[in-house]
């Protein structure tokens, strides 16, 4: 099964650091970074059943109080249980990358607030998880630690797409049964993937802005 360790490897990088959530890593360097609920690299095997917290959703309405999930208003209940569906029994729940140092882009990932759109609306997914969940996941890194300057964007972009390829591909066979999107299993905090200059997006049916 996918573990922050095979992805890594999938992307063509080594394994740096780990940090538990919500405390800054120290590499200042670009790279991927990996949210898992594991701190042992090699872990695999996550939750079997989403923990999305329904006082984490209200938050999120609270915040962007004209969210419409597939044209209505959802409740608190309703919102949780349609994020829950996308979720997989696997220990990895997101993958990024930057171009910035890690230690400033997972720092903006921790610190954007629930339903911001800057400066990471990456993290709004993730933190719907009940905050005992959250508090005791593992930031895993990984940095590009050569080539040249021009070509950064370049190379953390393709390792990235190696990365969540790779997730994908073992996706594909731990996604349970009515999952939403059977071709798009990804970690349930990434809501999109390019590949090759092809954006796959994650049809979620879920709208909001901040009030």
């Amino acid at each position: 099964m996918t573990s922050p360790a095979l992805l890594v490897r999938a992307a063509g990088l080594e394994l740096g650091d780990c940090v538990p959530w919500g405390t800054p890593p120290s590499s200042r360097v670009p790279g991927i970074y990996i949210v898992s609920t594991a701190e042992d690299p090699a872990e695999a095997v996550g939750w079997a059943e989403a923990p999305v917290s329904s006082e984490r959703t209200a938050a999120w309405l609270a915040a962007c109080p004209r969210m419409s999930l597939a044209g209505s208003s959802p409740t608190p209940e309703t919102l949780a249980a349609h994020l829950a569906r996308w979720w997989l029994p696997v220990s990895v729940l997101y993958i990024g990358l930057t171009t910035q140092p890690l230690r400033s882009r997972v720092v903006q990932y921790y610190k954007t607030p629930l339903g911001a759109e800057k400066p990471h609306a990456g993290g709004n997914w993730i933190q719907t998880l009940a905050p005992n969940v959250l508090d005791a996941c593992w930031v895993h890194l990984a940095e590009l630690v050569d080539g040249e300057p021009s070509a950064v964007k370049e190379r953390v972009e393709e390792a990235e797409e190696a990365a969540l390829g790779s997730f994908l591909a073992d996706g594909e066979r731990v996604r349970p049964p009515g999952h939403p999107e059977p071709d798009l299993p990804l970690p349930f905090a990434n809501l999109q993937i390019i590949r090759k200059g092809s954006k796959s997006t994650r049809q979620h049916a879920i709208t909001w802005r901040q009030a």
